[in-house]
C-alpha cells in the first residue's frame, strides 16, 4: 500500500483509509429495470442483504498502527541501553548515550505518530528531563531546549535518509545560498555593521591629525599614553570608517596605531568585554586524549609531542597550537576545503619560508590566521596574516590568537567558514565573549569538557 503512494507520508495514508472505513455505504434508493416499467423500492430485507454483501466484498481489514497519544507521554516504554542509563544516572553527556536516548525517544513517539509533531516532541522531552539527572545540571528550560534540538536533528537526519533512499530531491540551504554548493571563500567576508554617533566630527578629525603627527616620530619617542587617549576619542569615527569595509592595507595606512599590539587589543576591548583564561588549552588537550575512537584526533595526536609527557608540563605556546588543531578536528564543518582545516587557523611553516609562499600556499585562506615559522617545538617567529597580508609579528602564541580575534572583531570579518566552530568555541570559553551566539555543537563540547554548568 505504501509503495503505491511513495510521496505521501505513512501517517496521512493511514488516516485516509481509517476515514474511508468509517463512511457507511448508502444503498441505491431505486432499482431500474431494463424493460422500462415503473421502479419499485427495495425492501428492508433486500437492503440489509445488499449492505452485508457489499461490506463483505469491499471492506479491507487494515491494521490500526496509529494510536491516540495519552495526556502524559509514556516515557516508561523507552527501553534505554547501558550508555543511556549511565547518562541519566550520572548526568555526564556522552556521544553514545545521547544517541541511544534520542533514538529510543523517537521510536516510542513513532508508535503514536509516523511523523512526530512539535507538540509530541515537547511532551516527550518534558517527561524525559524529569528522569534522574537527564537535565545535565542545567535549568529545566535549558535542558528541554537541549534535548528538543537533539531529537529534532535526529528526525531531520532520518527524513534526509528517507529522501535519499527514495530519490526525492530537495534543495539544500547551502545550494540555495550558493549556486556551487560550497562556502564562498574567494574573499574576506565581513560582518554587517552600523554607523556610530560620536562627538564633534571636527574635534575627532583634529585628534586623527594629532595621531598622524605622533606616528611621524621614531617609535622610541612616541607618547603611548597620548596615543591611547586619542584612539579612545576617535573610536566612533573609526567604527564608521570600518563600516565601509576597507582593506587591511587601507586601514593600517589611515590608522597606524592599529598595527601596534597594545592598541589593537584595546580596540577589541572597546568593542566587546574579554576575560581570557589560558588554562582552557590544557583542558582541550586532556579531553582530546580521551577521544581515542576518533581517527582524526588520533592522527593529530600522533604528530604531536605529547604522547610520553604530561600536558601540564608543555609550554603554553605548544599547548595553544595543539589545542587549536584539536578543536578543528573535534568541531568539523561541512565545507569543501583546499587543505586540512588546521591550516586555516594555525599553520606551521619551515623557517626559510617566504611571505609570498605563505600567501600562495592556500588559495582560499583570506580571513585572519596565525603562521608559525619553524617547528612546533622550536618556534622562530609568529606572524598574523589578514587577507593574505602579514599585519603583525608577536612574541607568543597567546598574543597571536588574541590578535587574530582582535582583527576579526575590529575589521568586521566573518569567521572563516572552515573553522568557524573552533573559533566560536575559543570566543565563548577562552575570551568569554557572549555575542555573537555560538551553535549547539560548541555548547555541547563545552558540556562534555565540564566547562559550564
Amino acid at each position: 500500500m505504501f509503495k503505491i503512494l511513495p510521496g505521501i507520508p505513512r501517517g496521512h495514508i493511514l488516516k485516509v483509509f481509517e476515514a474511508l472505513k468509517a463512511i457507511q455505504v448508502v444503498p441505491t434508493a431505486f432499482l431500474t429495470e431494463n424493460s422500462g416499467s415503473d421502479t419499485e423500492p427495495l425492501s428492508s430485507s433486500e437492503d440489509s442483504e445488499s449492505l452485508s454483501s457489499s461490506s463483505l466484498n469491499s471492506s479491507v481489514d487494515l491494521p490500526n498502527i496509529t494510536r491516540p497519544l495519552p495526556k502524559q507521554f509514556p516515557i516508561d516504554k523507552c527501553e534505554f541501553g547501558f550508555y543511556a542509563k549511565n547518562l541519566i544516572r550520572t548526568g555526564e553527556i556522552t556521544t553514545r548515550g545521547k544517541k541511544e536516548i534520542t533514538s529510543e525517544i523517537i521510536r516510542v513517539m513513532k508508535l503514536y505518530e509516523s511523523h512526530p509533531t512539535r507538540s509530541t516532541r515537547r511532551s516527550a522531552i518534558n517527561a524525559f528531563v524529569k528522569l534522574g539527572k537527564a537535565s545535565l545540571s542545567l535549568s529545566e528550560e535549558q535542558a528541554k531546549t537541549f534535548w528538543l534540538q537533539k531529537v529534532t536533528q535526529k528526525l531531520n537526519t532520518q527524513l534526509k535518509q528517507h529522501r535519499r533512499l527514495n530519490n526525492i530531491k530537495s534543495q539544500s540551504k547551502r545550494a540555495k545560498n550558493n549556486s556551487s554548493g560550497t562556502a564562498s571563500t574567494v574573499l574576506a567576508k565581513r560582518r554587517k555593521s552600523t554607523y556610530m554617533e560620536g562627538n564633534d566630527l571636527v574635534e575627532m578629525n583634529h585628534c586623527k591629525e594629532l595621531l598622524g603627527d605622533e606616528f611621524q616620530k621614531p617609535s622610541a619617542q612616541r607618547n603611548k599614553r597620548l596615543i591611547c587617549e586619542l584612539m579612545e576619542k576617535t573610536f566612533p569615527l573609526r567604527r564608521n570608517f570600518m563600516a565601509t569595509n576597507p582593506t587591511v592595507t587601507v586601514v593600517v595606512k589611515e590608522w597606524p596605531a592599529l598595527s601596534m599590539y597594545s592598541e589593537l587589543v584595546q580596540e577589541l576591548k572597546r568593542i566587546v568585554n574579554i576575560c581570557s583564561c589560558d588554562t582552557i588549552f590544557h583542558k582541550i588537550i586532556t579531553h582530546a586524549q580521551l577521544q581515542t575512537h576518533s581517527p582524526l584526533i588520533r592522527r593529530t595526536l600522533q604528530h604531536l609531542p605529547i604522547q610520553n609527557s604530561d600536558e601540564e608540563s608543555l609550554s603554553l605556546d605548544i599547548s595553544v597550537i595543539i589545542a587549536c588543531w584539536l578543536l578543528c578536528n573535534m568541531l568539523r564543518t561541512n565545507t569543501k576545503k583546499v587543505h586540512i582545516s588546521e591550516r586555516y587557523l594555525v599553520d606551521i611553516c619551515p623557517e626559510n619560508t617566504t611571505m609570498d609562499d605563505i600567501k600562495e600556499a592556500v588559495v582560499d585562506r583570506h580571513q585572519p590566521f596565525v603562521a608559525v615559522f619553524g617547528s612546533i617545538t622550536s618556534i622562530k617567529k609568529i606572524v598574523v596574516f589578514c587577507e593574505k597580508t602579514p599585519v603583525m609579528e608577536v612574541l607568543s602564541m597567546v598574543d597571536a590568537v588574541t590578535a587574530m580575534f582582535a582583527y576579526y572583531f575590529v575589521f568586521n570579518y566573518e569567521y572563516c567558514p572552515h573553522v568557524h566552530l573552533a573559533l566560536a568555541f575559543l570566543q565563548k570559553q577562552w575570551l568569554k565573549i557572549e555575542k555573537p551566539d555560538v551553535k549547539q555543537s560548541v555548547h555541547e563540547l563545552a558540556m562534555q569538557m565540564q566547562l559550564c554548568t
